[in-house]
């Protein structure tokens, strides 16, 4: 294969990369963070539920439940992410209607007890009630079901020891008619008598609550009670119309930001401008699809670090025709004139992507450890995306591009290339 050959080559693959990038993009958008089109970010701080520090593996255990709860609300791409170093559960839920219902299920304990009446007509819970007979740890599955009245209950399933155990409770209660309270987080939700053995593995827990309430009762009974107390350190609602306004602001940013480098590279470099536009679009196409492509979630921060990429794509560009006008003032024949200023240039490229590669890399790092999810990891992942991208333009569509369209007869133009006829 000729080298003539290999550039075609290189130029298609990037034109046929990009139109792909770009039909991914359409059929397959971005996904957009909170915001950009609106949710809830909190911040929990966990503490024992016996006061005190939480552990490691209470906090995982904990991470591990929200995550399922959260999957419960039907939210579309939530992250719940642990902030290294810290007791610190972040979560992020965009696009969520109910902010306030989402706090109040995450948050929720959950802790489920079956407990002796011992006087009924006491107030206080340490009279009232005897020790804990049982808990919803025995509890397999909880659905939503009703009442004899039609009012909203939930229906439960005991594993096969809590069935054992539900049935020794129950047969020693039912020898006086006693009383077995339904306790969640503390509240009791009903009290029945207990007139005989239950066996089977099966109880209804009813109460004054809606149906809404009774699925979010059998969601958390489902999940489990969370290991550990939370605070809310932090607390941000982003509504859907500030982030569409913000979506648009950042669009127009990033379009006003190409426009105008486009024109600087016109008129800088004439003819040579056109190629940077050129390349300037593609790295734009194929932006979009490995974003796309690697599910990044795209964050206003994000946008920021594609703004500044564009620069640094045009900067590429810059580099290599500056070292093109340099071998053309010298008397080089265009195309050879292309092809030793990209030698010379490249080398330069990798030394400053490399730099900037590096510096986004720590960030991405610095973000696992100390920062979690947010601002810093987004601007960080799109510019190490853009820095990579800026490499592959320049290496397959910038370079052969010149050098192929350098044996045309405008390239003769000194005026063509920006170069003064004086320089030439």
């Amino acid at each position: 294969m000729t080298q003539k050959q290999k550039d075609s080559l290189s130029i298609t693959l990037a034109v046929v990369l990009a139109i792909a990038a770009v039909l991914l993009v359409y059929f397959t958008p971005p996904k957009l963070g909170l915001d950009l089109q609106g949710g809830l970010l909190l911040v929990l701080s966990a503490e024992s539920t016996e006061g005190g520090e939480a552990t490691e593996e209470e906090i995982d255990q904990a991470q591990f439940i929200i995550d399922e709860r959260v999957n419960g609300l039907g939210v579309t791409e939530p992250q719940i992410e642990r902030q290294i170093g810290t007791p610190n559960i972040i979560v992020q839920l965009p696009g969520i209607k109910d902010p306030e219902e989402a706090v109040s299920l995450i948050r929720s304990t959950a802790l489920l007890e079956f407990k002796e009446v011992v006087d009924e007509v006491a107030i206080d819970p340490e009279k009232r009630y005897g020790p804990t007979l049982m808990t919803g740890k025995a509890i397999q599955k909880a659905q939503v079901g009703t009442d004899d009245l039609g009012r909203a209950s939930v229906d439960f399933t005991l594993t096969n020891e809590g069935s054992e155990k539900f049935e020794e409770i129950t047969a020693d209660l039912s020898q006086g008619n006693r009383q077995l309270a339904i306790i969640l987080d503390g509240k009791e939700m009903s009290a029945p008598n207990v007139n005989d053995t239950i066996s089977g593995g099966q109880g209804t827990i009813t109460g004054s609550f809606s149906f809404k309430e009774a699925r979010e009762l059998a969601l958390v009974l489902n999940t489990g009670a969370l290991p550990v107390k939370f605070t809310i350190a932090q607390k941000q609602t982003v509504g859907p119309t500030l982030g569409k306004e913000s979506l648009d602001q950042a669009l127009l940013a990033g379009i006003v930001g190409l426009v105008l480098v486009a024109f600087f590279m016109l008129i800088m470099y004439r003819g040579l401008g056109l190629i940077s536009i050129a390349a300037l679009v593609l790295f734009s196409c194929l932006f979009g699809g490995m974003l796309t492509l690697i599910g990044s979630t795209l964050t206003l921060p994000g946008i920021a670090g594609i703004i500044l990429t564009i620069g640094l794509a045009s900067d590429s560009g810059i580099v290599y025709f500056e070292r093109f006008r340099e071998e053309y003032r010298r008397g080089r024949e265009p195309r050879a004139a292309a092809k030793t200023a990209y030698g010379h240039a490249f080398r330069t490229i990798i030394d400053a992507d490399a730099t900037t590669l590096i510096i986004a890399g720590t960030l991405i790092a610095l973000s696992y450890l100390y920062f979690g999810a947010g601002p810093v990891r987004g601007f960080a992942i799109t510019l190490s995306i853009g820095i990579i991208l800026d490499v592959f333009v320049s290496f397959f569509f910038t370079r052969p591009t010149l050098i192929k369209l350098s044996v045309l007869k405008v390239f003769k133009n000194p005026a063509f290339v920006g170069v003064r006829r004086s320089e030439s």
